[in-house]
Parts: C-alpha cells; sequence; structure tokens
C-alpha cells in the first residue's frame, strides 16, 4: 500500500476516504501551543490552545449563543469560547465548566477587540479539574 503524508492537523480531515482506496495516511502531528487566556490576543489567526479557568458561563436565548468567558466575568474577560446555535447540542454541558480549568483549542479570531475562540467540535474543549 502507499503511504501519504499530511503537515495538517490530523482532526481536521477524515481519512476513511485514502484507507478504503488502499492508501495508508502517515501523519506528522502536531501539538498546538498551549498560552494563558492573557495571551490569546497575541496569537490571533494562529491554531493554539488556551488554557485557564472558566469564570463565567452565559447564555443568550436570543441568539442561542453560550459564552465560556475566561480571566473575569464580562465584559472584563480576557478571553471566551463561543458556542453558537449550530453547536449547542454537542456542548449542551458548557454550563459545568464555570470555575473549572480548561483547555480550549482552536484559531484565534477577535471580536469586539477581544480574543475568541469558535468551538463545534467536542474535542476542542477539555476540562482538565473535577469538581
Amino acid at each position: 500500500m502507499p503511504l501519504m503524508m499530511w503537515l495538517m492537523p490530523p482532526q481536521q480531515y477524515d481519512f476513511t476516504r485514502f484507507v478504503e482506496r488502499g492508501l495508508i495516511p502517515l501523519l506528522v502531528l502536531f501539538q498546538a501551543t498551549t498560552i494563558s487566556p492573557q495571551d490569546a490576543a497575541k496569537s490571533v489567526g494562529k491554531q493554539v490552545t488556551v488554557e485557564g479557568v472558566v469564570v463565567q458561563v452565559t447564555h443568550t436565548a436570543e441568539s442561542n449563543t453560550t459564552f465560556l468567558n475566561l480571566c473575569a466575568p464580562f465584559p472584563k474577560h480576557c478571553f471566551n469560547a463561543v458556542i453558537f446555535k449550530s453547536a449547542q447540542a454537542t456542548f449542551s454541558d458548557a454550563a459545568s465548566s464555570e470555575g473549572k480549568k480548561v483547555r480550549v483549542s482552536g484559531v484565534v479570531k477577535l471580536y469586539q477587540g477581544k480574543p475568541e475562540i469558535v468551538l463545534d467540535k467536542r474535542e476542542q474543549l477539555n476540562a482538565l479539574t473535577k469538581e
């Protein structure tokens, strides 16, 4: 079987179709850089993992959006993880993240001057501590 090599994060790709064709994907895994929520603004446009404590979880019924605020409650937060309506079912337990240390992975974007990562896949949010 021929070998294939990608220099990309594997979680973004479905390799089933390659295996079905007799190709074996050889993955070169990248570990996202882990940063603090305070440093997230310096990483806009980059794939990172932000590690910090969720100090507030808020939900807006109007847009069905959930915000996990790190550093301080809104509006003084330094970073947030955003769960839009389309991903609410995937993160139905998001409210239980409040007070826990978490890792949030994804591409950092700025929204209204604050860094954020939009969550749409379960593996993007990992709790590091339990109650």
